[in-house]
């Protein structure tokens, strides 16, 4: 009984494989007329999954076939109905070619038995998904218009990915390097607006080199690099400040990295060389005016204070630096010459300290004129100042 049972479940086994072969050449008949490619899509599905039918690069080839045929009727209904839903619905289909495609090359590479390559679809399989990519780039762009990113995405990402087929790899007649950059680009951006970062590296980063769009790709992967990769980020700026020396963002970055290391003297370093290529940019200045103000050297941070008011007599910032350190110093005056027991030597001192609190408050003054709303701080200061100066 149980030798039956194994007969009988060996015939059944043949026989499904059997009824599985039969379904994909049903489904290749289903290709030609009358055509019928959702109706060998039916028949060939079950196949994909069948031990027998599942390993063989025809299978997988007649799958593709049904699929891009299926969206080759899509676009025909596009131009009958003028409704750019079919666009969307062949890019879908082609999609599924695609992958459908890249199993059958995938299977057919491999040696049989004889140690041979069959390689049977390769031209025809070229042939078809090179007419794939106009649609897949319709595609992102009306997916754009709709909002939908993350088709965007998949679409723009499609039409690059479809160039790299080995059966496209000679293709000389594919899209233009300028228009494949610019979509990889979009990619980028696209995908960082989503905030898939990985992605949008990947793609920055195949950008590197092709002079497309360079300073933003490097200013993005900087963006990207600066809290999660601290060598990747110094290169990429490196590399940035390199390439694009007039670019005052890289230089930024960078200084603004030390700055958060507490490392003041490679910031100020930085800062120089920025000053070299633009040396009135008030703004470097005035961060180097506080770096110097941080390391307690007021006497360059004063020059550097005072070049800025000279370009610019109403910055608020370094008036605000020139009255502290004018301040620091009166104050340090005014502990010593507290200390004096000599009344000639004593008021000597206190009126050389009163003439430097005298410019402090004059800069803390210009700087209250140049504020919209009372600053509670800067009101104590200046009251102690006039308190302490006998400063009426």
């Amino acid at each position: 009984m149980k030798k039956i049972l194994i007969l009988i479940s060996g015939v059944l086994v043949a026989l499904s494989a059997s009824a599985q072969k039969s379904a994909v050449n049903a489904a290749q008949g289903k290709l030609f007329d009358p055509i019928d490619p959702k109706g060998a899509i039916k028949l060939i599905t079950p196949a994909l999954e069948n031990e027998e039918t599942k390993n063989d690069g025809k299978t997988w080839f007649i799958a593709g076939n049904a699929y891009f045929m299926l969206g080759e009727e899509e676009l025909k209904q596009e131009v009958m109905d003028q409704d750019s839903n079919h666009k969307l619905v062949a890019a879908d289909a082609f999609e599924h070619a695609y992958n459908c495609y890249l199993e059958s090359r995938r299977l057919e590479q491999i040696p049989n038995e004889k140690g041979k390559v069959k390689d049977r679809f390769k031209s025809e399989i070229a042939t078809k998904m090179k007419q794939t990519l106009q649609t897949f780039l319709a595609a992102g762009s009306e997916y754009n218009n709709l909002k939908d990113y993350d088709n965007v995405i998949k679409n723009f990402k499609l039409f690059l990915d479809v160039q790299k087929m080995d059966v496209l790899a000679n293709d000389k007649t594919l899209s233009t390097d300028s228009l494949n950059n610019q979509i990889t680009f979009y990619v980028g951006e696209f995908s960082l607006m989503q905030k898939d970062e990985a992605t949008a590296t990947q793609y920055y980063e195949s950008l590197i080199g092709k002079n497309y769009e360079e300073e933003i790709v490097y200013d993005r992967l900087v963006n990207i690099y600066k809290d999660k990769d601290e060598a990747k980020f110094l290169d990429i700026i490196e590399k940035g400040i390199a390439k694009f020396p007039k670019n005052p963002v890289f230089i930024q970055h960078l200084i603004n990295y030390y700055i958060s290391k507490n490392e003041n003297e490679k910031a100020i370093t930085y800062i120089n060389t920025a000053l070299e290529k633009d040396p009135k940019n008030v703004d470097y200045l005035n961060v180097k005016g506080n770096l110097l103000q941080d390391i307690n050297d007021y006497k360059a941070a004063k020059v550097v204070y005072e070049e800025i008011i000279s370009i610019n007599p109403n910055h608020l910032k370094a008036n605000m630096g020139l009255g502290d350190i004018y301040f620091t110093e009166a104050e340090d005056m005014y502990d010593k010459a507290s200390k004096i027991l000599d009344d000639k030597l004593y008021t000597s001192k206190m009126n050389e300290t009163k003439a430097v609190y005298k410019k402090s408050l004059d800069y803390y003054t210009k700087a209250r004129n140049l504020i919209d709303e009372i600053n509670p701080a800067l009101e104590k200061r200046i009251k102690n100042i006039k308190i302490k100066a006998q400063i009426k």
